[in-house]
C-alpha cells in the first residue's frame, strides 16, 4: 500500500522505518484497510504546487510534540497505578481461563478480570486447548 501510494524511496527511507518504530512490529503485519486512513494520499499535483509556495499546507503540516517525548503520555496514563502492577519485558506464555491464571517468562499472575491488548492470533495461542473449546461455548 506505500509503495503504491508514495513510491519506494519514501517508503524505505522515510515511511517504513518511522512506523515500523512507531507500531513496533514489521509493517507487513498490519492490515492495510485498517492502517490506510493513517496515510493521507498526496496527488502529483498537490507535490508540486507546495513547491511552489511559501508555505505548506497540509493535514500535518504542524504538529505538537511533548519535549521530553512520547513516554510523558504513558506516564501520565500509568501515573495512579502502583508500580508493582505494571510490569515489563515479560512475555505471556500461556493462560488457564478456568483457574484465572496467566503464566508469563517470569511468573504466574492470577486475576479476576482479564483485558486482552495482545493481537488475537497470539491470545488464542496462549489460552489452554479445553480453556479454548469453553470459550466457544459461552
Amino acid at each position: 500500500m506505500l509503495y503504491s501510494k508514495f513510491g519506494k524511496a519514501i517508503t524505505d527511507y522515510f515511511l517504513k522505518p518511522y512506523n515500523e518504530k512507531l507500531y513496533a512490529c514489521d509493517l507487513d503485519r498490519l492490515d492495510v484497510d485498517a492502517m490506510g486512513r493513517f496515510f493521507p494520499y498526496a496527488n502529483l499535483d498537490q507535490v508540486v504546487s507546495s513547491f511552489k509556495k511559501q508555505s505548506v499546507e497540509s493535514y500535518n503540516a504542524t504538529f505538537l510534540y511533548p519535549k521530553n517525548g512520547a513516554k510523558v503520555f504513558v506516564d501520565a496514563l500509568s501515573h495512579n497505578i502502583p508500580q508493582n502492577n505494571i510490569s515489563l519485558n515479560e512475555e505471556i506464555l500461556s493462560i488457564n481461563l478456568e483457574n484465572k491464571v496467566a503464566v508469563t517468562n517470569c511468573r504466574e499472575i492470577s486475576y479476576e478480570y482479564l483485558i486482552n491488548s495482545m493481537p488475537l492470533k497470539s491470545l488464542m495461542e496462549a489460552v489452554n486447548r479445553e480453556d479454548y473449546k469453553m470459550l466457544h461455548l459461552n
